[in-house]
């Protein structure tokens, strides 16, 4: 049997503050059989799973919003946009639930290359198409990878939220897939980075979905083709202020 070594958790290594909005923040969750995702953590973590009618179930999100930062450090800063797509399951931790990020991408931007260099902080650089439509029923859109082969899709808000499978109101999921408090990412075999991201409460809308392609997602067997056209729930919010501390 190999060993399994304890993994370490590196605290964040951010050396100032971010303060910044996310607009468009989306949220596409769907209720899956834990071992799909388990193979995605290191040795260590532990899914957040639940009781479901049809057995035990863990949960993947893929979150996609424009971070628009506003101030570094406390300085006043020109506001940058920097779109991003993560793709994350939930585990337990002593604090509570945290999310795992197993894949981040940032848009191809002189500043998310910039992002992607330091040492708190974990992700790839890729072709990203964002647009936020502004409209009574905002929208929001969009393609990441050489036309959208990693990933594509539009979202269309819509006021209030229905009743969420698996939950006892649309509040108890938005606390548990969205506001969650502690994220980690991986930093190697045995080391998970920590990155503290407290923010206000969520306020999202529930949002349809139109013209998924989960390409990346399916690929790899945590998605079946079916499966990616009916998410759990879809979450969207057209701002959500997002303060990042060191």
């Amino acid at each position: 049997m190999a060993e399994v070594r304890p993994l370490t958790v590196r605290g964040p290594m951010l050396p100032f503050s971010l303060d910044l909005d996310i607009e468009g923040f989306t949220l596409v969750s769907w209720e899956l059989p834990p071992y799909r995702l388990a193979r995605w953590l290191p040795p260590g973590l532990e899914l957040a799973e639940r009781d479901a009618e049809h057995g035990r179930v863990a949960y993947l999100s893929v979150f996609v919003g424009r971070n628009v930062v506003r101030r570094i450090g406390g300085l006043p800063a020109f506001p940058f946009r920097i779109p991003q797509l993560n793709y994350r399951t939930y585990v337990r931790t002593a604090d509570g639930p945290a999310l795992f990020i197993f894949r981040s991408i940032v848009g191809a931007h002189p500043l998310g290359r910039g992002l992607r260099l330091l040492p708190a902080l974990s992700g790839e650089v890729m072709d990203f198409s964002f647009a936020l439509d502004d409209d009574e029923e905002p929208s929001v859109e969009v393609k990441v990878g050489r036309d959208g082969d990693e990933l594509a899709f539009r979202v269309s808000a819509d006021q209030g939220l229905q009743p969420i499978r698996g939950f006892a109101s649309p509040e108890e999921a938005i606390r548990f897939l969205g506001d969650v408090r502690d994220a980690l990412y991986p930093q190697g075999e045995d080391t998970v980075g920590l990155m503290l991201s407290q923010h206000p409460p969520l306020a999202p809308v529930a949002g349809h979905l139109r013209d998924p392609h989960f390409n990346w997602l399916i690929d790899r067997g945590i998605l079946t083709p079916l499966e990616a056209r009916y998410p759990l729930c879809t979450l969207f919010q057209r701002d959500a202020p997002f303060p990042v501390q060191p």
